[in-house]
């Protein structure tokens, strides 16, 4: 009972202090509620979804799909530019933008109050990852009866971003852990971590890579006729088509365009389309775009585009959401930023190149090492490498149909997480 007590006043004393730094953040607004683009009726349980950005959905996506079929997705993230994909792959679920403000969680539960709660990969601690999930959200969804649980879940080793998440993981580290009714961990070392950190063992299951499930979804899905006409384009001109997603460094970007350069000095026919990892940057935009007009490679925005006007010296670049997929399907080879996905285009079976050095405390590193054993990719080192492996593949040295279903058996070996994960949470399509 006493101790009931300590923690009420220490939540809401840390309530108050955030209150005031959301005062002095010029916080102001509630969380925006997008309702569903198309209304169904699969029953009255509501489910919150935390889904951070596109690549906790894209992980987790059979998973989320096998939830949607037992009630009505809310899925909730922490960034504003997500709303069109993530309604484009569940178009009757709800997308809700948090603010990041104290009183979200009051807010939520009043507007849209769940009976599930269910936290894709991160964070599995709090203020643990490169996004923003209060731990009063889940105290309140918890309050409502709802019952939680942590999926796919990976520790990046973060600190802090700022006074406010330092103070609640001192405070409430131990009482986040609590909340979850289950946790599945990808991995030992992470089931590990998270008990050294107060998480109750009983209650932790090494589920493994949801990633792995995820593969076996190959339908594209596009979101307007420019894709369309952009693929198509690409397809006719039966030239080789290298496809670069996820490039969140921009030293990687002028590298690959450096490769790009001593490619087409050999074989000007190869097309190319390049994807950012986060075109709502606009500084990260500007600073790739310039580089391209400095290095005399045309390009055209796919934001921009119109029919007819790709031609075969002309970079695509992909500054959309949720369009990648459909381009590594088309593609000839794909190349993977660093520290990104390499699941996605080896799902349809495509020779995958990768440089740089990758992080061993990011979620990509595992399935990295992995594939990278199983020389299910190729790692290359600067603009040579790249541009070496390339022309070694589009010459006809090796044969794309030769890898093929040898990396998709290899990858269909390695799935079951979604199945022990709904397992371990007691749920299954007839719940």
């Amino acid at each position: 009972m006493l101790s009931g007590i300590r923690a009420s006043l220490k939540w809401k004393a840390f309530s108050l202090l955030n209150r005031l730094a959301d005062i002095r953040s010029q916080l102001s607004n509630d969380p925006v509620i997008y309702p569903p683009a198309h209304q169904t009726d699969n029953g009255h349980r509501l489910i919150w979804v935390f889904c951070s950005t596109i690549g906790e959905v894209n992980a987790c996506l059979p998973f989320l799909r096998s939830l949607g079929r037992l009630g009505k997705l809310a899925l909730i993230t922490d960034h504003n530019c997500y709303r069109d994909s993530y309604q484009q792959n569940f178009p009757d679920a709800y997308v809700v933008e948090l603010t990041g403000r104290v009183s979200d969680a009051r807010f939520l539960v009043e507007q849209l109050p769940p009976s599930l709660f269910i936290i894709c990969e991160i964070p599995a601690m709090p203020s643990d990852a490169p996004c923003r999930l209060s731990y009063g959200l889940l105290r309140e969804a918890k309050a409502t009866g709802a019952r939680i649980h942590l999926v796919n879940a990976w520790l990046y080793g973060y600190l802090p971003a700022c006074r406010m998440d330092s103070l609640e993981v001192r405070l409430f580290r131990k009482e986040y852990l609590d909340t979850f009714d289950t946790i599945g961990a990808q991995n030992e070392q992470i089931r590990t971590s998270l008990v050294q950190a107060g998480a109750k063992r009983e209650r932790i299951f090494v589920t493994g890579n949801m990633k792995f499930d995820a593969i076996q979804d190959v339908e594209i899905r596009l979101g307007d006729e420019t894709a369309r006409a952009a693929l198509s384009c690409l397809l006719d001109s039966q030239s080789p088509i290298i496809v670069a997603g996820c490039l969140a460094d921009i030293d990687e970007c002028y590298t690959l365009f450096d490769a790009i350069l001593l490619i087409r000095q050999v074989d000007p026919h190869i097309r190319f389309v390049i994807a950012p990892r986060h075109p709502e940057n606009h500084q990260f935009m500007q600073s790739l775009t310039k580089r391209l007009e400095q290095s005399a490679l045309a390009y055209k925005l796919k934001s921009r585009l119109k029919a007819g006007e790709l031609d075969r010296n002309t970079l695509l670049i992909l500054d959309t959401f949720g369009e990648l997929k459909s381009f590594y399907s088309i593609a000839t080879i794909c190349y993977v930023g660093c520290n990104h996905n390499v699941l996605e285009p080896l799902a349809f079976g495509k020779t995958t190149v990768v440089s740089g050095d990758w992080n061993a405390l990011y979620p990509s590193y595992p399935v990295y090492q992995l594939t990278r054993e199983k020389e299910l990719i190729r790692h290359v080192e600067g603009a040579n490498g790249i541009r070496d492996v390339i022309l070694e593949y589009t010459s006809g040295e090796q044969s794309e149909k030769d890898n093929s279903q040898r990396i998709v058996s290899q990858l269909q070996s390695l799935s079951g997480a979604v199945d022990r994960t709904l397992n371990v949470i007691g749920l299954d399509q007839h719940s």
